[in-house]
């Protein structure tokens, strides 16, 4: 075999071995119930993209989990199933959903009755036929391939050594019947004036040849017929009678054939079985943005964009000078020259932090806007590796003095290491406090009001609440800053993910925040 063919033939190899392993991921886990979804849309990508086959397993059990993929049942008769990601767990039971790529949450709340299947596995391009071509596709394309390697013909061998190559005008070569009929007693011997020559065909037992000399009058046309009849009687054996003739090569030929057959027929098989009704879905997208990946804690981010903050800075890139507001207020400025790129703290992001330093060269983040002054409800929310059993500010806004301080997330130096939550609300200053963890890494902190009491949490569970009412105290003129302008008070330690509400958050979505980031 040629080295073309030996490629040809290990790319052929390759190709079936694809078509075959993903055609298994698709059609072993329907044997227990599973079911497969085409997808025909680009809400879920980059991962889930049109052609797909999403495979979900039937059983919701106790609920689906914040992040997790389902499939809903459709929202009218005669509709498709839409699957999208779990971004939130209401209180009454039911679920907001969203596609990766979309832009904005579901309109639609479902309950846990509407959810049919939980996404499990994603096999890629499997459903790309039936995409294109509808429920008919599949057959049609295997019975296709059915047809095609059934009737397949192969090439003629080359003729070997001493065997001439036969012409365009000239008849296939004999098979044994037609042979043995031609050199049978019926046929009639062509004669010559010369004596055959020894061994030759007349010698053999074989028909006399013809093998007069060449004369002058002779034409072209009666030199090549005397050349092909010479020809076609020296290649000529005769064999002793009853012999069987060797067909060599027939096995060998028929061997792929049958081979591809087979693949054919169990490929119309297993693509036909997919074609059934009842497998489509389609992926509702409303308006494809920048994508996330299956992997939930990418999706951390979109679920803080879609609560709405007022601003939301991720403290990560290469710039040393501003933070980016993923909500588009106000960019966060940078002063002292801190440490970017600093690990993150939301798992298997590549997004990182930003390092800040106190005492000589210290290194702050900062910035001036009405829109971060809250006279009512509001979230303070940030991550931090920092431990310290002195006042380091994480998120301070406000300033000194009486009736000043509009909201603070601070280490505590009265007891021990505390994080507290304090406001100036009715002219009064509350401020509750819980014992932040010893053991190292990132973790949660975020502080409410809601108008009635203060609240702080940690890794998303609340830890100190205490009633509070009123007004929250308001000056525009005064910064909000990560860390402080202060070789004290300014904190040594990393700073990720900082957001600002003008709206209480709730204990479940505190708490989904900090399930997505550690999925």
């Amino acid at each position: 075999m040629t080295w073309p063919g030996v490629v040809g033939r290990g790319l052929l190899v390759m190709v079936v071995t694809t078509v075959l392993t993903l055609t298994a991921w698709t059609v072993v886990p329907l044997l227990w119930g599973w079911q497969a979804y085409t997808v025909t849309s680009g809400s879920m990508a980059p991962l889930v993209r049109p052609g797909d086959v999403v495979l979900a397993s039937p059983g919701i059990g106790a609920g689906p989990k914040v992040g997790q993929v389902v499939v809903i049942a459709p929202a009218t008769a005669g509709g498709q199933p839409v699957t999208h990601r779990i971004v939130e767990r209401l209180p009454d039971g039911r679920f907001r959903t969203r596609g990766d790529a979309n832009a904005q949450a579901d309109s639609r709340l479902v309950a846990k009755d509407q959810l049919i299947g939980l996404g499990r596995v994603v096999v890629p391009l499997a459903g790309l036929v039936r995409l294109h071509g509808g429920r008919v596709a599949p057959a049609l394309a295997g019975l296709a391939v059915i047809v095609f390697a059934l009737t397949r013909r192969r090439r003629p061998r080359p003729p070997t050594a001493g065997q001439p190559r036969r012409t365009a005008t000239e008849p296939r070569r004999a098979t044994s019947k037609t042979r043995r009929a031609a050199v049978g007693p019926s046929r009639a011997a062509v004669h010559s004036d010369d004596p055959p020559a020894q061994g030759g065909p007349s010698a053999q037992g074989g028909p006399a040849v013809e093998d007069r000399p060449v004369e002058k009058g002779d034409s072209s046309q009666q030199l090549r017929g005397r050349r092909k009849r010479v020809n076609a009687h020296a290649t000529k054996r005769k064999r002793p009678r009853g012999a069987v003739r060797k067909r060599r090569g027939t096995r060998r030929r028929n061997r792929p054939r049958a081979g591809v057959a087979l693949l054919a027929v169990l490929g119309f098989v297993v693509i036909t079985s997919l074609a059934r009704p009842g497998t489509g879905a389609v992926y509702s997208a409303i308006s494809p943005t920048q994508a996330n990946a299956w992997k939930s804690s990418y999706f951390y981010t979109a679920a803080v964009k879609a609560s709405a903050p007022v601003s939301y800075w991720r403290m990560g890139g290469a710039s040393t000078t501003s933070v980016a507001d993923e909500m588009g207020t106000v960019p966060l400025a940078l002063y002292g020259t801190p440490v970017v790129g600093a690990a993150g703290a939301v798992s298997v992001d590549p997004n990182t932090a930003t390092k800040f330093k106190n005492g000589t060269g210290r290194s702050y983040a900062g910035v001036t806007s009405a829109a971060h002054s809250i006279s009512g409800p509001m979230t303070v929310a940030a991550w931090t590796d920092g431990i310290a059993n002195t006042n380091w500010r994480l998120v301070f806004k406000g300033g000194p003095g009486t009736n000043k301080l509009n909201y603070l997330l601070s280490w505590s130096s009265d007891s021990g290491v505390d994080m507290r939550f304090l406001v100036d609300a009715g002219g009064v200053r509350q401020e509750v406090k819980s014992k932040w963890p010893t053991t190292g890494g990132y973790h949660f902190v975020v502080g409410v009001y809601d108008g009635t009491a203060a609240k702080l949490y940690i890794d998303g569970v609340m830890t100190a609440t205490k009633a509070a009412g009123g007004t929250l105290a308001v000056d525009t003129t005064l910064p909000l800053t990560v860390s402080e302008d202060n070789a004290s008070t300014g904190l040594n330690g990393s700073v990720d993910e900082v957001a600002i509400w003008s709206r209480a958050l709730t204990d479940t979505q505190i708490s989904t925040f900090y399930a997505l980031a550690r999925q």
